[in-house]
């Protein structure tokens, strides 16, 4: 028998997770949607958005933009967990292991970033004056400790995300601004909602969490260090 989730809201107050005196403003956003097996398109039965941003101090010898461009290098900043670099661009990534019930999870995950600076290519929620942006991806989840009745084919979960630079009238104050998106797919009525929805509110809004916010606090202090070797470079 199929099982459907109704449609359910959840809001969460801005956080000031910072711990310096700069103010990151954080706010998450989720909701679970009726699954309608009839629908091909299948919808998320849970989505989960993220909206920061953070005080960047950018440098006029060593640009935001300049510094998105090196996505190796972000990629071994932003990201704590052990990585395998597997093409240009994508890497496998071990993200933060939760504990879901009796079961502890640790999720592996393919991970794509690229530096875009097309603006007629720009996804909806980015202003077309922004000169770059860093898009990223994380696709093809393996989610181990799940046990043998669970297999990574019953569901889809789909992560895309962007970071980017919003100027001030200021020349060297800007804001540093994160948008991620989180869908959760399942391809398997009989997976019980019992076990999705804890998995969905606790497992991975909990883990998403502590990664972006892992993520910019680590993208803002490798920028920092980026200045300093573009001005001792430059003496």
């Amino acid at each position: 028998m199929a099982h459907n989730l109704a449609a359910v809201s959840f809001h969460f107050p801005q956080l000031i997770i910072s711990r310096k005196c700069h103010q990151k403003r954080h706010s998450f956003r989720s909701f679970a949607v009726k699954n309608n097996n009839n629908n091909h398109q299948n919808p998320p039965i849970f989505s989960l958005r993220f909206s920061t941003f953070h005080p960047l101090f950018e440098s006029p010898h060593a640009s935001f933009d300049e510094y998105i461009g090196d996505e190796d290098r972000l990629l071994r900043a932003t990201f704590s967990g052990k990585s395998e670099k597997l093409n240009k661009g994508e890497w496998r990534v071990e993200m933060p292991s939760f504990q879901l019930l009796f079961l502890k999870l640790s999720p592996i995950v393919d991970v794509r970033l690229s530096c875009r600076s097309c603006a007629k290519d720009y996804p909806i929620h980015i202003p077309r004056h922004v000169s770059k942006f860093l898009d990223l991806q994380m696709m093809r989840w393996e989610v181990r400790g799940m046990g043998k009745d669970f297999k990574s084919q019953m569901f889809r979960i789909s992560v895309k995300g962007a970071t980017y630079a919003v100027r001030t009238k200021s020349e060297s104050k800007s804001v540093l601004r994160n948008h991620l998106i989180l869908d959760l797919h399942s391809f398997d009525s009989l997976i019980p909602t019992d076990f999705l929805q804890p998995f969905a509110e606790k497992g991975l809004k909990g883990m998403m969490k502590e990664s972006m916010r892992d993520f910019t606090q680590n993208l803002v202090l490798d920028y920092t260090k980026y200045k300093k070797e573009k001005q001792n470079k430059n003496v």
